[in-house]
């Protein structure tokens, strides 16, 4: 479903970047901070890059850690070449700390004291912490080439953009999604303080991060939608989708997906409709549980554990089901979803949809019009949800369509890269208001 956008497929030959040398070192209007790249449920940031990079934004890409996933999607791929990934040799980060020690002892000093003054007070992230800190202050000089810094996340990304604006004034602005601000989050108010500008993906997220970080973040705290290429969804036809009643789940094998809520839920719509079919695409830690909560319910012969997929893979399996589900939770610390890019890409290509009331899901699926949703971990009003569209499918369809419009309208790609175009553009003419910020030794 994820389809590489057209610049994507251009990038492939691994030239420019809207119009940026990447063969010519590391300098450029923007760079990206991720945590992890690539990750197979993130494409919605290498498909964002592409879209900023489209409007002659030039971006370099920097990674902490560079992973070794088994499904690399292709807008995913075409950024792997160029990207600067965090160093792991400590004589290399030691040497950078030499190097600012000498440079500027006063804000290196700050730099750290703000850094484990912090997170010692969540000892269980203290290394992370600490390896952030010390990646910043190597990138430092390389960030403080670009003309602005864009960190997805507000953790580790933002950290490592944190730290080389106190010791470079580079300007920054930082993306919030989900659990980066609902669990332990060392110095995240400081960091979104400190930041140009912050963008969040929901309007639950920006009640709560004005509640936790203060209404002075309010004018630089701004709402902007991870998106999907919907011009690249075909409607489906729900005469294409075969004769057995089939549900899908994309999901990573996570706890706050609710695999557990979603596996007793089908069982009740199975007791209903022998011939109805769950396929899960996805996996994680919780596979071998997940699995026993198959067989435990006595569901294996309709179920299907598919693994992670090509984007091409789930567009066919998912265009070609009755509904997409997704039963999400709120676990104890707090961790949920953000709004997930799974269920914006079923309903661009107007399959059925059925959620859980959880954070920004509610702007998304919007109950009763644009889909169904229902109390996040109860199983009985899942399975009922799921039940009705089997036995009322012609309401489910025509709010299918009514999701089609609301995808294009509010989450549609590219319309939200304008957005972020236009912010970035606004920091980086503006250096003295809000790009780069003077920093101060304390």
């Amino acid at each position: 479903m994820i389809s590489a956008p057209a610049v994507c497929k251009v990038l492939s030959a691994w030239k420019t970047v809207g119009g940026f040398d990447m063969t010519s070192g590391i300098t450029g209007p923007i760079g990206y901070i991720v945590s992890r790249f690539p990750k197979v449920t993130e494409t919605f940031i290498a498909n964002e890059m592409c879209s900023v990079a489209a409007r002659d934004l030039g971006i370099h890409l920097f990674a902490m850690v560079r992973t070794d996933e088994p499904v690399v999607h292709r807008s995913t791929a075409s950024w792997m070449p160029g990207m600067t990934v965090g160093e792991r040799r400590p004589t290399a980060l030691l040497l950078a700390e030499a190097r600012w020690l000498r440079r500027n002892p006063r804000r290196l000093t700050a730099v750290w004291w703000h850094t484990i003054g912090a997170a010692i007070r969540t000892p269980r992230l203290l290394a992370k912490s600490i390896y952030a800190t010390a990646v910043g202050v190597h990138w430092a000089d390389d960030l403080s080439r670009m003309e602005h810094v864009h960190a997805h996340w507000a953790t580790y990304p933002a950290q490592i953009a944190w730290v080389a604006n106190r010791l470079t004034g580079v300007g920054y602005s930082v993306t919030a999604h989900a659990h980066d601000i609902q669990t332990a989050n060392p110095m995240m108010s400081r960091k979104l303080a400190d930041a140009a500008a912050v963008v969040t993906i929901s309007e639950f997220n920006r009640a709560f991060l004005l509640d936790r970080v203060g209404s002075a973040l309010a004018p630089r705290l701004h709402v902007i939608h991870c998106g999907v290429d919907s011009a690249r969804f075909v409607e489906r036809n729900p005469s294409t989708t075969g004769g057995s009643a089939t549900f899908v789940c994309v999901a990573s094998f996570m706890p706050y997906k609710g695999h557990s809520v979603l596996l007793d839920a089908f069982a009740e719509v199975v007791a209903a409709f022998p011939e109805a079919r769950l396929r899960l695409i996805g996996d994680g830690d919780l596979r071998d549980s997940i699995e026993d909560r198959i067989r435990s319910l006595d569901i294996a012969d309709s179920v299907e554990l598919l693994g992670w997929r090509s984007s091409e893979e789930v567009a066919e399996i998912v265009g070609s089901s009755t509904a997409f589900v997704l039963a999400s939770i709120v676990l104890a610390d707090g961790q949920t979803e953000g709004i997930p890019v799974a269920l914006m890409e079923a309903m661009a290509s107007g399959v059925p949809v059925v959620a859980t009331r959880v954070s920004g899901v509610p702007e998304l699926v919007i109950d009763g019009r644009t889909g169904v949703t229902v109390p996040p971990g109860d199983a009985e009003q899942l399975a009922r949800a799921m039940k009705n569209i089997l036995e009322d499918p012609s309401a489910a369809e025509e709010r299918a369509r009514q999701a089609i419009d609301h995808v294009h309208g509010e989450f549609d790609q590219e319309t939200n890269a304008d957005r972020l175009v236009d912010l970035f553009r606004t920091l980086i003419d503006a250096p003295g208001e809000t790009g780069r910020r003077s920093v101060s030794p304390d």
